[in-house]
């Protein structure tokens, strides 16, 4: 039997798995935050997450928001602002296996300290710092890679200064 024809097999039996299977390749290959990541360890993240559908100009969180989750885009776009008294100050835009909203899982008291609105229909998936505890092998190597790309934007601060 042909790897094509364990694949269609195993499609027919159970897309689910199979549509599972594909986010997780897609997570692990299209971002940094799963770096280092086994299957097994983005699989149960996943189960711990859920799933956040939203469209083009929706505000998926604002600056003073209770932070309560962390999200990973699986498409779609949002852009980053903040909103000085009179004018919005963009600070970028975010594309698939982006993150944000990280500051959630360093701190879930802290307040939003950024906007994040759609600028194009998508879905993330987003993880409390509670529901990490849900999935021990993947919560170290979680809190290690925001560390790791907090630091890397310190720096690329520190550097354009």
């Amino acid at each position: 039997m042909s790897e094509s024809d364990v694949t269609t097999t195993e499609a027919s039996k159970d897309p689910q798995k199979i549509n599972a299977q594909a986010l997780i390749s897609r997570l692990v290959s299209a971002t940094t935050l799963f770096k280092g990541f086994a299957t097994s360890d983005v699989e149960s993240l996943i189960a711990v997450s859920k799933k956040v559908k939203f469209k083009a100009g929706d505000d998926i969180f604002l600056a003073g928001d209770q932070a309560r989750e962390m999200f990973v885009l699986l498409s779609g776009e949002v852009m980053v602002w903040t909103d000085p008294p009179g004018r919005d100050q963009p600070l970028g835009k975010l594309s698939v296996g982006a993150h944000f909203g990280e500051m959630a899982i360093i701190n879930s008291k802290s307040l939003r300290s950024t906007n994040v609105s759609a600028t194009k229909d998508g879905l993330a998936i987003a993880f409390s710092p509670l529901r990490l505890h849900d999935a021990p092998s993947a919560e170290p190597m979680i809190y290690r890679n925001v560390a790791r790309q907090l630091a890397d934007r310190l720096a690329a601060i520190e550097k354009n200064k």
